[in-house]
């Protein structure tokens, strides 16, 4: 990893091997955020996501459930040509697709999810 995860115990290598325990400590979190990759779909298994969602499309690849926020700017070039070549830094637009989607957004649908939470009436 090249930053350090808010949760230590994401260091934990069995966090990166193991789907089930992925799982079973998302069962304690009110949400999480991520983009659209393994993890989020595991997430979704657990408690609501908010996906970002840049070079792929969520309506093929989102993740499952109704109580997930995504985020898809519905770039001209998605499908990226170069996320399947394994050469993200080749795009042209240096990932616009991705750096449109704001803070403001992302802390927006957090507080969404957070005030409609089961955990928090």
């Amino acid at each position: 990893m090249s930053a350090k995860p808010i949760i230590p115990i994401l260091e934990d290598k069995r966090f990166r091997r193991d789907p089930l325990y992925n799982v079973g400590l998302l069962k304690f979190s009110i949400l999480a955020i991520g983009n659209d990759g393994g993890g989020i779909h595991l997430a979704s298994m657990a408690c609501p996501v908010i996906g970002l969602y840049g070079p792929n499309t969520p309506v093929k690849w989102g993740p499952l459930g109704e109580k997930n926020v995504i985020f898809y700017k519905n770039p001209g070039c998605s499908p990226c040509k170069y996320i399947h070549m394994k050469k993200p830094e080749e795009c042209k637009l240096k990932r616009k697709c991705l750096r449109d989607i704001t803070v403001e957004e992302v802390m927006g649908a957090v507080n969404f999810i957070l005030e409609n939470s089961k955990c928090n009436n």
